[in-house]
């Protein structure tokens, strides 16, 4: 069984790609973590675009996200026939976005695993994905939204707000801001009640 630091790193490696926001984000997500999805998983057939109650997809967006058309030709997003279609890879990435906002529920988790298995399973392997996906479905609280950007990230801890300590710092700041402007005032005129006199000096009294 992989270690916890191992199964983390799955995680992390998952969020990269749940947050790619558009097909070129993709593609250095696939040349940089190449074995993250068994080789098959890329070369899997594109889907026609689902409706839009499967993922509440915005179809009017949907071609302007994925950058060019997959049929290389290049019609305005705006124009694109709702027919045409789409990445196997952007179908498992809009599922994997709707498992995050559930929480990983059990039957998300096995259609999730079950649309990234490998088409030529000689010998028989568990790939990266498939363990992270078991991992968030497992202990569910780890997968949040970033309390500032708003990102998909893992926690390492229940603690865990932030997915950077960048954007920690940014809301200690602001939270100190917003305290300063509610009681800015208030602590000022306390400081300087409490400010200690100055004593005339001895040249002073002579």
């Amino acid at each position: 069984m992989p270690k916890a630091k191992e199964l983390l790193w799955d995680a992390e490696r998952l969020v990269l790609f749940a947050n790619a926001a558009d097909r070129r984000a993709v593609e250095e997500f696939r040349s940089n973590h190449e074995h993250f999805f068994p080789p098959s998983f890329w070369a899997m057939s594109d889907l026609p675009v689902p409706g839009e109650l499967l993922f509440e997809v915005d179809s009017s967006k949907l071609f302007s996200s994925l950058g060019a058309d997959p049929s290389g030709e290049s019609e305005p997003a705006e124009s694109v026939p709702y027919w045409k279609k789409v990445p196997y890879w952007w179908m498992l990435q809009q599922a994997l976005r709707r498992s995050w906002e559930l929480s990983f529920p059990l039957n998300w988790c096995v259609m999730l695993i079950s649309a990234a298995h490998d088409q030529n399973p000689t010998p028989f392997r568990v790939w990266p994905f498939q363990r992270a996906v078991m991992f968030l479905g497992v202990e569910p609280w780890r997968a949040r939204f970033c309390g500032v950007c708003g990102n998909r990230f893992v926690a390492d801890k229940p603690a865990r707000r932030f997915c950077s300590s960048a954007c920690a710092t940014r809301a200690r700041q602001g939270t100190r801001a917003a305290s300063w402007k509610r009681h800015g005032e208030e602590w000022r005129t306390r400081y300087q009640k409490r400010k200690p006199r100055q004593k005339p000096s001895r040249r002073a009294k002579r």
